[in-house]
């Protein structure tokens, strides 16, 4: 079939570093417009269509599908304006700012008959897959605690992750990350958040630091932490009842190695690199097509927003 269209909103570095490199690796996808208020060199994705403003883009009717990297406060506003002119979307987490939005963005995508994803791209590592199937086999049998970190130092000026106007914090900006990862594994076991509370350390109206705890409903407790003020770090602890699931960089998509420790001893699984946008990309490109149904489903973004919504009620 001839390669999905591809439209981009805003000149993100996101956008520019990531997603259109991925689109130019991808088989079945192609970057055929971007829309920018401010002007995109011609050495940035040479070829593609320039709008100047979104809405232009939007009612160009070559235009298929839609990546959305706004602030996250923008989000719902173009995803419903997408989904209005009939075009699929993928939306950088968080998905919106809160549960209400991300139903009124799938509802209006239901309405128009069109896709509409949030573009967690860990989710199509093989480590997290190799994780998970590490939890289903039962080897570390229940789980009965679940530790995940996502943070950075963010030692630049970052309006969209500093301006609470605009969605920002850590909670919002990686935080999502290891909420999602929490909720993911325990999901594996069928179980999902019941209960959690937050602390958060503010600058200016924004969290630069996060810290939750989660209960779940099959009595499991989960902890997550975000920041912008301390050295990186992507690592996730999976504690169960008959051994425990050690990863250092969770949410990154490089060649990796993560332990599984139990009365055996420690065992060590290696994984592949994974090309996550490019991944990502082409599993939503064949959505579009009908050839498959895309990885994260209305229901795991809602929920996870839902928990979001949660831990962001403690903040003062």
């Amino acid at each position: 079939m001839a390669k999905v269209n591809w439209g981009i909103l805003g000149n993100a570095a996101i956008a520019r570093n990531q997603m259109m490199p991925a689109l130019t690796r991808a088989s079945n996808a192609q970057l055929y417009a971007i829309a920018s208020r401010s002007p995109v060199p011609d050495d940035v994705a040479p070829g593609a269509k320039r709008y100047s403003s979104y809405d232009e883009l939007l009612s160009d009717p070559a235009v298929e599908a839609v990546y959305i990297p706004l602030p996250n406060a923008l989000h719902c506003l173009w995803a419903v304006r997408a989904a209005e002119k009939g075009k699929n979307v993928l939306c950088e987490k968080p998905i919106a700012m809160n549960e209400k939005e991300a139903l009124a963005m799938f509802e209006a995508a239901q309405k128009a008959g069109t896709l509409l994803m949030e573009a967690f791209m860990y989710r199509y590592s093989k480590k997290v897959a190799a994780v998970l199937d590490v939890v289903s086999s039962g080897k570390i049998g229940q789980i009965r605690g679940i530790h995940a970190h996502h943070g950075y130092t963010l030692s630049w000026d970052s309006p969209a992750r500093q301006d609470p106007s605009l969605g920002g914090g850590s909670l919002y900006d990686v935080g999502c990350y290891a909420v999602s990862g929490v909720s993911l594994m325990l999901a594996a076991q069928g179980a999902q958040v019941e209960d959690g509370s937050a602390s958060f350390k503010m600058d200016g109206g924004y969290d630069q630091r996060a810290a939750a705890w989660l209960r779940f409903t099959n009595g499991a407790l989960g902890s997550v932490e975000s920041w912008f003020d301390a050295h990186s770090d992507q690592r996730m602890l999976i504690e169960g009842e008959k051994g425990i699931i050690e990863i250092p960089r969770f949410f990154s998509g490089a060649a990796d190695a993560f332990s599984v420790f139990s009365s055996a001893g420690e065992e060590k699984i290696e994984v592949p690199a994974s090309d996550l946008f490019v991944l990502e990309v082409e599993n939503f490109s064949k959505a579009v097509r009908g050839e498959e149904a895309f990885l994260i489903p209305r229901e795991e973004t809602l929920k996870n927003m839902k928990t979001l919504d949660l831990l962001h009620s403690f903040r003062k």
